[in-house]
């Protein structure tokens, strides 16, 4: 599994781990990580609708610069859910000097198809952090719920 939840962190939020072999793949895990809280199951949301969006940093340097693309791309997830009751599922990131550009599939919330999970208002800057292992990517996030 590409990533775990931590008990020892908070007591009132939820936090969890994710990992990657490449910042993509980190990415991919922590939006599944994200998603999971909000959703039983993942496989309900259908590629109904295609979305593309971009985010950018004014970090220069790693791991900063992945962590304020995590934190905004993470958010920007949260966001749809709410703004829009759209269920996004991203099939493609691209890393640009600019910053993340992602493409995905979603759907609206359907109550009688998604089995809805705990309301995630957002992701904190509690305990944050990305990191580049000497094989790998991790990241320890704590969504506000």
């Amino acid at each position: 599994m590409p990533f775990r939840y931590l008990d020892d962190i908070t007591h009132a939020d939820v936090a969890f781990e994710a990992t990657g072999a490449s910042q993509e793949d980190l990415f991919l895990s922590a939006s599944d990580a994200l998603l999971r809280v909000m959703i039983e199951e993942l496989d309900t949301i259908r590629p109904i609708q295609t979305r593309e969006f971009s985010i950018s940093s004014d970090e220069a340097s790693e791991p900063a610069r992945s962590e304020d693309l995590l934190y905004e791309y993470l958010q920007k997830l949260v966001y749809l859910k709410d703004a829009e009751a759209l269920l996004f599922r991203p099939s493609t990131l691209r890393f640009t000097p600019a910053g993340l550009h992602v493409q995905g599939i979603g759907e609206s919330i359907d109550r009688a198809r998604h089995e809805l999970g705990t309301d995630v208002k957002g992701v904190t800057l509690h305990r944050f952090k990305v990191e580049r292992l000497e094989k790998a990517w991790r990241a320890t996030v704590v969504l506000d719920i």
